[in-house]
């Protein structure tokens, strides 16, 4: 049997222990670090799953790759990293080559930005034949997907959540850094799709025989997973 958690950015995050994930495997995404200041958990894989859309967040990447032990960054952000591909000019202190701590990984963008309305909104988690990770209605999707493909039979999420609020949205009020101003009408859309999304996630997972349960005290994701509290999880 082996186990991860899934650390996701949404405001449940904070109502956990993280000191007590010390020593588990744990794989956390973009901007967790806003969240190291209050623990000693740092999480064992860290993950970049969006394109920056301002020179500040790829800003935080550069940082993250100097601060983190073990980095899985999309294809194209490795680019960035080694100054083949500039969207922000040519101010930056590129890699000459990735370097060790960074692992390059191939994303699907199939149904990157479909919505749970369209047509080409998949039925079934989409698997593709290239070893590419589907990046399906929410960030996350990748972590769970590689977590399964890796043989990992028992995933709790922590902080995945499905409850979008223009005043409540992450677990740092900062962390959209003034860059989206979030509506009613987007928040609707974006959590139809990470409702979506791990709808798909959770029938892949119990076709392979895995185990997929919420740590979240009150989320629509209850409605999808088994829910679990974070001490029984680790006793389990």
């Amino acid at each position: 049997m082996k186990r991860i958690f899934i650390i996701g950015n949404g405001p449940s995050l904070r109502e956990h222990d993280l000191d007590s994930l010390v020593g588990e495997e744990t794989w956390a995404l973009n901007r967790i670090h806003l969240i190291y200041g209050t623990t000693n958990w740092r999480p064992t894989r860290w993950w970049w799953t969006d394109h920056p859309q301002v020179s500040w967040q790829l800003r935080d990447i550069f940082e993250g790759v100097r601060r983190e032990a073990n980095c899985w960054m999309r294809s194209d952000i490795c680019e960035m990293l080694t100054g083949e591909y500039r969207p922000f000019g040519a101010e930056w202190s590129f890699y000459d080559s990735l370097p060790a701590s960074v692992h390059s990984w191939a994303y699907c963008n199939q149904h990157l930005a479909s919505r749970v309305s369209e047509p080409n909104w998949p039925k079934v988690y989409h698997w593709p034949p290239d070893g590419s990770l589907c990046k399906v209605g929410t960030g996350a999707s990748v972590m769970i997907a590689k977590a399964i493909l890796e043989g990992y039979d028992r995933i709790y999420l922590l902080g995945c959540d499905a409850g979008f609020k223009p005043d409540l949205h992450h677990f740092d009020s900062e962390y959209l850094g003034g860059h989206e101003a979030l509506t009613p009408e987007y928040c609707e859309q974006v959590n139809a799709r990470i409702v979506g999304a791990h709808t798909l996630l959770r029938n892949a997972a119990q076709s392979r025989e895995v185990s997929i349960q919420n740590i979240s005290s009150s989320d629509a994701l209850r409605d999808i997973y088994e829910y679990t509290t974070l001490p029984e999880a680790l006793a389990q």
